[in-house]
């Protein structure tokens, strides 16, 4: 089961469960004039980089914008 935590003006915070998870950061971006605007950050637990592509995909899908890329990077 999933939670999130946060506001308009913090981080997302989703997870499974603390249990042996890896913290990481994702950044939601949309591409503007050949340049990339953040348009939303997240703080996922996850256990693998596969499992946190995953809720990140998840969470893209979400915001119901096009074009949308995410980086992830381990904190």
């Amino acid at each position: 089961m999933l939670v999130e935590k946060g506001g308009p003006e913090a981080p997302i915070l989703r997870y499974a469960s603390r249990a042996k998870n890896m913290l990481f950061e994702v950044e939601f971006v949309v591409k503007e004039n050949g340049h990339f605007e953040t348009i939303q950050t997240a703080l996922v637990y996850a256990l693998t980089v596969t499992e946190c592509r995953r809720i990140a995909n998840e969470m893209a899908s979400e915001l119901e914008i096009g074009g949308i890329q995410f980086f992830i990077s381990e904190l």
